[in-house]
């Protein structure tokens, strides 16, 4: 029989706990919408937020015409990341280093919640 703890995904369900391998495993999309799950404290440079169906199009040139060839290129459009946040102590001084320790990705619901350790130096 299942139960609700079936439809969780975490952090002890996984063996690879590289970061890339993590922003992949714990991405979310809803069919508009998709973000990786990349450290929201330190970004990665291909965080962003990728919108289905809009895509970038420029023409494609070749030396010679052919059959079938095709007549444009596609590029996704990937926006600011929404995930990416400043956090800061009372001092003004911003965390630079965080560690992810917790996640929990409820599959029946969507909801992908994280728990990071901060850092600042």
């Amino acid at each position: 029989m299942l139960t609700l703890q079936d439809y969780h995904l975490t952090l002890h369900d996984v063996a690879n706990h590289q970061p890339a391998y993590l922003e992949t495993v714990f991405s979310l999309a809803n069919g508009h919408f998709g973000v990786r799950a990349n450290d929201p404290i330190t970004g990665n440079p291909i965080a962003g937020t990728l919108i289905n169906g809009f895509y970038e199009t420029a023409p494609i040139t070749y030396g010679e015409a052919g059959v079938g060839y095709a007549k444009a290129h596609q590029t996704i459009l990937n926006l600011p990341d929404f995930r990416h946040i400043n956090v800061a102590t009372t001092t003004g001084h911003s965390f630079t280093s965080s560690e992810r320790t917790k996640v929990d990705l409820d599959l029946a619901t969507g909801e992908l919640t994280e728990h990071y350790t901060l850092q600042t130096r």
